[in-house]
């Protein structure tokens, strides 16, 4: 909300009536905000302001004067005025090219503290957005650190599912050693077996062939036996 005229006025007066001087800074800091420009241009204008009256008090003689210039006359205390007004218009001119020449290193001092203000509230609000950046970014980071760690667990379970798995392949391969070194003893024996069957059976074909043999002698024999039963019966 813009501050208005007022304002900075009645601010002013109060600060001035509380024995404290009203400065730039001081207005600006009871009011809470504003710019310096405005503010010391009704500043500016409330001084002239106090001058004037204090000028005006100033024309009027004082008791204390009255009283010891009261034989000599108004006359005498007008020309002392006019000698004094002269001496204050000499003073005031030297004064009004100071003020002017002050009123100049003043804009310029209060521009660049509006410059400075405005960059300043710039500044908060761009520390205000890195905050949250920077929060936004440590949210992100730790979520990130969290998913590394799950997944250093799951690459630590899959080396022990590894590791396992070598140990049960290692297994495996020393039981089919086991199991083909006792498939090839089998096949020897097998094969001893074979050669002893065929052994055993060409025996059995010989004694069959004998036995033959053998039935054949013995019925030669029972005949010759059968003929000289015979023969001996003739006689």
């Amino acid at each position: 909300m813009a501050l208005t005229h007022e304002q900075i006025w009645k601010t002013a007066d109060e600060l001035n009536a509380s024995g404290v001087k009203p400065t730039l800074a001081a207005v600006r800091k009871a009011i809470g905000s504003g710019s310096y420009t405005t503010i010391n241009e009704v500043l500016k204008e409330w001084r002239q302001q106090k001058e004037q009256e204090a000028r005006i008090d100033e024309v009027i003689v004082p008791d204390v004067v009255k009283a010891v210039v009261l034989d000599a006359g108004k006359a005498i205390w007008q020309a002392a005025l006019e000698t004094s007004r002269e001496e204050v218009e000499g003073l005031r001119s030297s004064l009004k090219e100071r003020e002017e020449e002050l009123s100049k290193e003043s804009a310029e001092a209060l521009a660049l503290a509006d410059q400075m203000s405005n960059e300043a509230e710039q500044a908060r609000a761009e520390i205000e957005q890195l905050k949250e950046s920077m929060i936004e970014a440590e949210t992100r980071a730790k979520e990130a650190e969290a998913v590394a760690e799950e997944r250093e667990k799951r690459i630590r379970s899959l080396e022990e599912d590894k590791e396992a798995l070598q140990d049960q392949l290692e297994k495996t391969k020393e039981e089919y050693k086991r199991q083909f070194q006792k498939f090839t003893d089998c096949e020897k024996v097998n094969a001893e077996l074979r050669i002893e069957n065929a052994r055993l059976q060409e025996r059995f074909e010989n004694s069959e062939q004998r036995a033959k043999e053998l039935a054949g002698q013995v019925e030669a024999l029972q005949g010759r036996l059968a003929g000289l039963a015979g023969a001996k019966k003739d006689k």
